[in-house]
């Protein structure tokens, strides 16, 4: 049994020594190319930077009609199954009913977040992109203004949409509790669900928080090599690193707690 135990912690050692050495020969081939290719990556990036900053308006405005017409296709979808669920008494139905709201709900809720998220990544371009905010043509202002404007109203279609969501889902489950435009929302909804849900919740929280430190470690990887070979700045390593060790610290702080069951 001692031997099985110690042969166990010589392969996981090796395997992380193994690990270390194809990340080693990733980044060595990564450099290469970035040697090779550093020119076409720079001019290709700053062509992508110019594209963007000179159209970010027209996108936010294609955005905002994207938003609108997803909204609303969502909502109005889960109006539609909800009456057919509140008209439905076969269990076969319902569960097929239950399913499709589900369905349709979880991709408006994702969907309009994910939205918002592109919205203020093109925001930025608009706002920074153009030599800074001072340095405009009144043309460049006007563009700037016009991609304010629907910045805004793309962050209160999607924001009025998830409340709207939530609010219908507590007709349909009037046990749920929690106001989407409330800060402590999750909190008062993770109390009210049953213990399945919660079991659901937790499980996707743990392979989310899972895949993002993956991803996160990657993306400090790409910023770093982005530094070396094309000197974009270090502010993206620094600001990736400590999102990193945030998600760490709490990811911890809430284990030790659930363990302790003291979470509130």
């Amino acid at each position: 049994m001692k031997k099985e135990m110690g042969k166990s912690k010589t392969d996981s050692y090796l395997k992380f020594v193994l690990w270390m050495v194809i990340g080693g020969a990733f980044g060595m081939v990564a450099g290469i190319v970035f040697v090779m290719t550093g020119r076409n990556v720079e001019a290709l990036v700053k062509g992508a930077e110019v594209w963007m900053s000179r159209y970010a308006s027209w996108i936010l405005v294609m955005l905002l009609v994207i938003a609108v017409v997803f909204c609303i296709l969502c909502y109005r979808k889960g109006e539609t199954l909800l009456k057919k669920l509140q008209e439905t008494q076969e269990d076969e139905q319902v569960e097929k009913l239950e399913d499709a709201y589900d369905f349709w709900g979880n991709i408006g809720l994702t969907g309009s977040g994910i939205i918002m998220y592109i919205a203020i990544a093109v925001y930025a371009f608009d706002i920074c992109g153009r030599e800074g905010l001072l340095v405009r043509t009144g043309e460049e202002m006007f563009l700037g203004l016009i991609g304010t404007v629907m910045f805004l109203v793309v962050t209160i279609v999607c924001g009025f949409y998830q409340v709207a969501a939530v609010k219908q889902i507590r007709r349909k489950e009037p046990m749920k509790q929690g106001d989407a435009a409330d800060f402590d929302f999750e909190k008062q909804w993770l109390a009210s669900c049953d213990e399945g849900e919660k079991r659901v919740l937790y499980e996707a929280g743990y392979r989310a928080y899972a895949s993002v430190k993956i991803i996160l470690l990657a993306a400090v990887v790409v910023a770093l090599l982005g530094e070396v070979f094309l000197g974009i700045g270090l502010s993206a390593v620094v600001l990736l690193t400590v999102c990193n060790v945030i998600s760490a610290v709490i990811y911890s702080y809430y284990c030790r707690k659930l363990e302790k069951g003291r979470l509130d």
